[in-house]
């Protein structure tokens, strides 16, 4: 380890993450409406094991499209993961009611792309007791045991499901298997970041990972800064080296990549966005996970690494 500059240290840590890893496209990183096959294609050219596509973007397709999408999906060579499930919980009276994907959509959605995970959100404004939302979310959890599911609650503070708190009482209480959490940086920092719950959670219970920085203050509004603003990991001002390494040490690193929503990717053409996220997110976790046994500080890796540059 000493005969290691920290530039080598750094491609290690990445190298051994790497393996023990699948990569994640969060789609929403490439566009908020993006076609399914740009999104798939990019992925593949990156080098991504999976995408995340939208319960409502797929609930627009006929039998014969969702088909298409699992065709391709097969071709290329990379796992969709359905994202954005709200229908878990009633919505009657709010906006989402005629627009999410039901239940019997979403398993279809599942049974022809072969999912392996989705996720699912609380729409802000829900007020229902913990245990209530709870059953709610156990009931979920086993109508997509049965199908080989896992199923994982995005806390967001722009829901009503706002930190990581709620989301892991949430998932303590279901007691499911098969239910655990996705967690995004930007969501934990933008809301209540309590590091000593995280670092004391048992990792395989957080199934996803999605990453991206931030500036220190909220730009226009909460939500223009999580669909505008978001900055590559390293360009922002968020601790990516805390968070990244206490996801690295309780285990919670299997399945994870770049969610940089902005207009700035959003600009770019996919294929070059997709890479050039993930190389950042890659670079983010290799130095988190190197600060854990490097003696050189994080500033001293990552000089290195432009001198080698």
């Amino acid at each position: 380890m000493a005969d290691l500059t920290a530039h080598e240290f750094v491609q290690s840590a990445t190298a051994e993450t790497s393996a023990k890893s699948r990569k994640v496209l969060w789609g929403a990183t490439l566009g908020l409406r993006l076609p399914w096959r740009d999104s798939l294609d990019a992925a593949a050219t990156a080098g991504y094991d999976l995408v995340s596509l939208s319960a409502q973007d797929l609930r627009r397709l006929d039998g014969d499209e969702l088909r298409r999408v699992a065709d391709h999906s097969r071709s290329v060579g990379v796992g969709v993961i359905v994202e954005g499930v709200y229908r878990w919980v009633p919505l009657d009276g709010t906006p989402l009611a005629e627009k999410a994907a039901t239940i019997e959509e979403v398993r279809r959605q599942r049974d022809v792309l072969g999912a392996e995970l989705m996720s699912v959100l609380a729409l802000q404004g829900l007020a229902i007791p913990v245990g209530d939302s709870a059953e709610m979310f156990a009931e979920f959890c086993d109508r997509l045991a049965a199908d080989g599911c896992r199923v994982m609650i995005e806390f967001s503070p722009l829901g009503s499901m706002p930190d990581i708190e709620s989301a892991w009482n949430l998932v303590r209480v279901a007691d499911r298997a098969n239910g655990g959490i996705l967690f995004d940086t930007w969501h934990f920092y933008r809301g209540t970041p309590d590091f000593s719950l995280l670092e004391s959670l048992p990792g395989h219970k957080i199934f996803g990972v999605q990453i991206a920085d931030a500036a220190a203050e909220i730009r226009g509004s909460l939500w223009d800064d999580t669909v505008k603003y978001r900055n590559l990991p390293g360009d922002g001002s968020l601790d990516l080296d805390r968070v990244i390494g206490t996801l690295y040490r309780i285990g919670a690193l299997s399945c994870y990549g770049p969610e940089v929503i902005s207009e700035e990717m959003h600009r770019l053409p996919h294929a070059e966005a997709a890479a050039l996220t993930m190389e950042r997110t890659d670079e983010a976790v290799a130095r988190a996970v190197a600060a854990l046994a490097c003696p050189l500080s994080v500033r001293a890796c990552g000089e290195s690494r432009s001198d080698a540059d």
